[in-house]
């Protein structure tokens, strides 16, 4: 069954920062087309294989639970709503930041 793919507004902009980043301060636009094309191709998956993420679990014990998709040095999190069959695209974030303080 194909799922629903929803991009969030805090997904876009990541995605809109990060390519601006590439392309602008380490003067790289074709390195952040690539990562952006990677990105959607890599969400594109997700609408038949939704599970196929890692699990990541918020260490302070709450209850939301992301799911994970590495792509080179970022993180693309997710979340999936089995009942509306809808994989909600929440962030995309540069891996070796604190993850917990910025999703939490």
């Amino acid at each position: 069954m194909k799922y629903n793919i929803v991009l969030t507004a805090s997904f876009y902009k990541d995605a809109e920062e990060i390519s601006h980043y590439i392309t602008y301060r380490l003067g790289a636009p074709k390195a952040a087309e690539r990562l952006v094309a990677d990105a959607y191709q890599s969400i594109k998956s997700l609408a038949n294989s939704p599970c196929s993420g890692r699990v990541f679990t918020l260490s302070d014990g709450t209850s939301t639970v992301y799911r994970r998709i590495n792509i080179r040095n970022y993180a693309l999190f997710y979340s999936v709503d089995e009942r509306t069959n809808t994989v909600y695209i929440q962030r995309f974030i540069y891996g070796r930041r604190n993850l917990d303080q910025i999703l939490t």
